[in-house]
């Protein structure tokens, strides 16, 4: 009996959280129809100056907290020109 009951409650759960689902994915939706855009914004790199930077011997992690972004960022930024690390 007491399988029963588990079973029962653990198939309500499961709905809920479908219907939870259900209505994030819809409200996203109506805030991209409606124009907004989702996401965390996108933030302007200098490119220039982390090449600067960087060939004057400049860590990646110096250079990451100068120009406001992360680590990888600038890494990412350095292997997408030239393959320099």
């Amino acid at each position: 009996m007491g399988s029963v009951i588990f079973t029962i409650i653990s198939a309500v759960a499961q709905l809920e959280r479908d219907i939870i689902a259900e209505g994030v994915k819809a409200g996203l939706r109506r805030a991209r129809e409606n124009g907004k855009k989702l996401g965390r914004p996108r933030v302007a790199v200098d490119v220039e100056r982390v090449l600067e930077m960087r060939s004057k011997g400049i860590s990646l992690r110096e250079i990451s907290i100068e120009v406001g972004v992360s680590k990888s960022t600038v890494l990412n930024i350095l292997e997408s020109l030239n393959g320099a690390t």
